[in-house]
């Protein structure tokens, strides 16, 4: 497999703008549009502070966003395959937390929150001076001040540091603060809630626009993971916001699983069972560059598993790991009636399940699939990250993809950020984490509604320990490969054990990436490498 380059917009000029109709998110090719332009046509206004939404489907990019939450974790491994697969260590390094300050994927990573942030600090000036109504201009303002907010979270989770320019200042020549510990947690929070007052409901808000409840979810996932961040935990907090979300009506648990994950699953916005509070959008108007990077068929599938043709040159690389199967699904639930194991609704055309493909692989005919070899491709258990054959690992495809539309490899599933089904297990964790409100009982009750919509076997557990077990467990269940796998591990005290082909370690500084060389270069002294690196 050969590192594949992506060009992303970058500075400050905006050639190519997302275009936000009023009830819909669409991009449009425009001229060049700045902050001095919108004050002369006060209808391109739309066209910069829509642009930091637009960059939000980055994080579910396989490449580097998804894979530095996933790959250093149980669920995900991209092994080497023969000669394929090396890139130089970079996908070893990740999952045997042993990367450095040079490595490409975090490099990648950090400028792609550094652009988004640019294009807020873009927006924010834009809004200083912009000629439109007072309700229109805070719905902007706080959209915005959201975005900024989210994406500087997500730097202060992956690196726990991240940069601040004051949106009330034009000039971008002023270095930016850099904030890190417990002062950057209550800024974030403090952010969160600012934007949160200024933002419009989720009854108002058009599909893909960041509304109160995803505001809300922020300040929930903050005071979630606030022990790990700061070393004082508040559960409480946590709690208080995510029943904010429930008692918002606006969401329950989907009936139909993968509908949620399949092409065109915005149509299911605003459904009785809608679950999705973020989303980054993706749909047939536009290519982001890294399509093919979403649908994770291209890295993840052998080389002659070809979807019906439509996936002709795959890579044959991803795959879940024994350890992860084993205490997860194997121990966990009974893989013949849950649902989320894997779906067989495209089987028929396709040879590929939804979810977990394991076993002698078919094609659309029901024929055999080869390996190079010539022997059948039997996807195994077994794995090894130095050197495995191309039929190691069981393969996972949580998002099935589009297999007809103007490009193949363009997608139209919207990449969910957050959902109702985290916000319930959340909840429960809580509920047994709080030194004030414990309530056993009700955690579990909470973790059986989830299992019984998914027709998994309900589960008993009457200790903490117990309680948090099977919450972690269910969260392995419910949200596999969905980006949250990092934090729930390093919350849960699971993320330095041992695991498939990693030994352990007990190095704490592991729970945060280094800091890219390249931006400590740039910085004029006032970045420093993290601890450890």
């Amino acid at each position: 497999m050969k590192t594949t380059k992506k060009i992303f917009l970058r500075g400050v000029l905006l050639i190519s703008i997302l275009l936000m109709a009023s009830c819909s998110l669409k991009e449009q090719i425009l001229d060049t549009v700045t902050a001095s332009s919108v004050q002369a046509d006060s209808t391109l206004l739309q066209n910069i502070v829509y642009t930091p939404v637009s960059q939000l489907p980055i994080m579910g990019e396989w490449y580097d966003m998804w894979g530095l939450q996933e790959m250093c974790t149980d669920e995900a491994m991209w092994p080497t395959r023969g000669t394929d697969w090396y890139d130089g260590g970079s996908w070893q390094q990740i999952y045997t937390l042993s990367t450095n300050p040079q490595h490409v994927q975090i490099n990648n990573a950090w400028n792609h929150m550094s652009n988004a942030l640019t294009y807020c600090n873009t927006a924010s000036a834009a809004l200083l001076t912009a000629k439109t109504s007072p309700a229109l201009l805070q719905r902007y303002t706080g959209m915005v001040d959201f975005m900024r907010t989210y994406y500087e979270y997500v730097m202060y989770d992956l690196w726990r540091i991240f940069p601040y320019r004051d949106p009330k200042n034009a000039d971008f020549s002023v270095a930016p603060t850099y904030y890190t510990g417990a002062a950057g947690f209550n800024f974030l929070v403090s952010n969160a809630k600012n934007a949160y007052s200024e933002m419009i409901s989720r009854d108002a808000a058009p599909y893909g626009e960041p509304n109160k409840d995803a505001a809300l979810m922020l300040l929930a996932k903050l005071y979630l993971n606030k022990g790990v961040y700061t070393g004082t935990a508040n559960y409480d907090s946590c709690l208080y916001y995510v029943n904010q979300i429930i008692a918002t009506g606006h969401y329950a648990l989907a009936n139909d699983y993968f509908a949620m994950f399949l092409p065109n699953n915005a149509t299911r916005y605003k459904a009785a069972d809608d679950e999705a509070i973020l989303v980054g959008v993706n749909d047939d108007s536009r290519s982001h560059g890294f399509d093919w990077q979403n649908v994770w068929v291209m890295p993840c599938f052998h080389y002659n598993q070809t979807f019906n043709g439509n996936y002709p040159s795959n890579w044959n690389g991803g795959a879940t790991t024994p350890f992860y199967l084993r205490n997860t699904w194997y121990t966990g639930t009974d893989t013949a009636q849950d649902v989320r194991w894997k779906d067989n609704r495209f089987y028929s055309t396709t040879g590929v399940y939804i979810g977990f493909n394991n076993g002698v692989q078919h094609d659309g005919q029901g024929n055999i699939i080869k390996t190079r070899s010539g022997a059948p491709l039997n996807y195994t258990d077994t794995i090894s990250l130095t050197s495995s054959p191309e039929n190691f690992g069981v393969r996972v495809l949580k998002y099935y993809p589009r297999l007809t539309g103007v490009i193949p490899y363009r997608i139209n599933n919207s990449w969910i950020i957050w959902r109702y089904a985290d916000v319930l297990l959340m909840k429960a964790e809580c509920l047994a984490r709080s030194t004030t409100q414990q309530d056993l009982l009700g955690a579990m009750a909470l973790v059986n509604q989830i299992r019984a919509k998914r027709h998994a076997p309900l589960v008993l557990a009457i200790t903490q320990t117990d309680v948090l077990n099977k919450i972690y467990v269910e969260r392995g269940l419910e949200l596999y490969w969905e980006g949250l796998r990092r934090d729930d591990r390093i919350r849960f005290g699971t993320f330095l054990n041992a695991r498939t082909d990693f030994p352990g370690t007990t190095n704490t500084n592991d729970y945060i990436y280094p800091i890219p060389q390249s931006a400590i270069d740039g910085s004029n002294g006032t970045l420093h490498q993290n601890p450890g690196y």
